[in-house]
């Protein structure tokens, strides 16, 4: 889905949903950040350009994605690298990843990381990937959504990863 939501010509591109160099950004969240990293590592190996991103994450982290390293400046990615007490290296690090994420055509994080202003700045995805949807609440899963999206599409593997059910009612009705 993200593939032809980003390459303009590739398979399903006749499908009007468009692509990055449209105008298009996605964004893709899942409910870890296991899962997270492992969805940046497998787009980057297929050469989407895409971004894993959060306030959690360490220098190291963020400098070992190589979609990363192409949207920063040389200085930026060494000012990163010299910031080694905390304060510093979030000063650093709160301008960049929302430079990082506008230019950005896909950008990787938690459902619940998309709810932050702070990281995200006044960027907006048309398109929305939500990945393990079956671990993810209701609640979690509308948290991306504010960012503009007027696609979203949920997938997983049930069979996979078993839906996450908290409500007694529905566990007592086998829904779990």
């Amino acid at each position: 889905i993200v593939d032809t939501w980003v390459r303009p010509g590739g398979k399903g591109a006749s499908s009007g949903l468009g692509s990055a160099e449209q105008g298009h950004r996605v964004l893709v969240v899942t409910q870890s950040n296991a899962a997270a990293s492992n969805i940046q590592e497998r787009m980057e190996v297929f050469g989407v350009p895409c971004v894993r991103v959060g306030m959690h994450m360490q220098s190291e982290e963020f400098l070992s994605q190589r979609f990363f390293r192409r949207f920063c400046e040389e200085k930026e990615i060494a000012d990163l690298e010299g910031a080694y007490d905390e304060p510093t290296r979030r000063a650093i690090l709160s301008p960049l990843l929302q430079k990082v994420v506008k230019r950005a055509p896909v950008v990787v994080m938690t459902c619940i990381s998309s709810g932050n202003m702070g990281l995200l700045g006044q960027v907006r995805f048309s398109r929305v990937l939500l990945d393990e949807a079956a671990q993810a609440t209701e609640p979690t899963s509308l948290v991306p959504l504010m960012t503009g999206a007027s696609a979203f599409a949920c997938v997983g593997d049930d069979k996979q990863l078993p839906a996450t059910v908290v409500s007694r009612q529905a566990q007592a009705g086998g829904l779990s």
